[in-house]
């Protein structure tokens, strides 16, 4: 006779400890990015909704025509987004409070 021998097979299924990577990574950026972007969202559409409120005393003090109000603030949003970035990372190689913190 022969002896019989037993297999085991052992069968994997997830458990809230054994996520696997790909899902850990994704929550874990979206808890830590997506707070970031709708506060940036908030304060986007505070910026658009402040320089609407502004536009009647800004063109009357300045006497803008609406056209003249649009391609300023126009103006304004591109400076704005060409200046952005290079001035963040400058801040980010020196430091301007004491200018001597060189990364």
């Amino acid at each position: 006779m022969t002896p019989t021998t037993a297999t085991t097979t052992a069968t994997t299924t997830p458990t809230t400890t054994a996520i696997s990577l790909p899902a850990r990574t994704l929550r874990k950026v979206i808890i830590r990015i997506v707070p970031f972007v709708m506060a940036m969202y908030f304060v986007n559409y505070l910026d658009r909704t402040n320089l609407g409120i502004a536009n009647s005393d800004i063109s009357q003090h300045l006497q803008l025509s609406a056209t003249m109000f649009g391609l300023a603030s126009g103006i304004f949003f591109i400076g704005y987004v060409l200046v952005e970035v290079p001035s963040n990372l400058a801040l980010n190689r020196r430091c301007w409070s004491c200018g001597s913190c060189l990364e």
